[in-house]
C-alpha cells in the first residue's frame, strides 16, 4: 500500500489538495480538498471535499469553520478508484460554483 498527496493548481487561487492510499489498480481511501488562497487575509478557505471516510465516498459541503454541513453520499462509481476520478473531475469543472455557494452561505451567516 502506498501513500501519495499532491495539489493540483486550477488558477484563480483554487487548489484540490489531493490525498489517497492505493494499490496497483486499486485506490483504498482518498480526500480530494477544493481550497482557494484569500489574498486579503493570506489564509486559505476549505470550501468542501469529496472523501471515504465513515466507508462510502461522499460530498462534504463546508461551512466557514471548516464544519460540515452537508454530507452527500456518491452513486455510481463502482470502485474508490472511480469516485476518486470523479471527484477530481467534479472540483476542477465546478469549483466557481461551489466557491459562489460557500460565499453565500458565508454572507448568510453574517447576517
Amino acid at each position: 500500500v502506498r501513500s501519495k498527496r499532491h495539489s493540483i493548481t486550477i488558477g484563480g487561487g483554487f487548489v484540490i489538495v489531493v490525498d489517497y492510499l492505493w494499490k496497483p489498480g486499486r485506490v483504498i481511501t482518498f480526500a480530494a480538498i477544493l481550497t482557494k488562497f484569500q489574498n486579503d487575509t493570506g489564509g486559505w478557505d476549505e470550501i468542501c471535499h469529496y472523501d471515504t471516510a465513515h466507508g462510502f465516498a461522499h460530498l462534504d459541503i463546508l461551512d466557514e469553520h471548516r464544519r460540515v454541513i452537508n454530507k452527500i453520499p456518491m452513486s455510481g462509481a463502482a470502485s474508490y478508484k472511480g469516485a476518486f476520478t470523479y471527484a477530481i473531475s467534479d472540483l476542477k469543472k465546478n469549483h466557481q460554483k461551489y466557491w459562489e455557494e460557500y460565499c453565500a452561505r458565508k454572507a448568510k451567516g453574517r447576517n
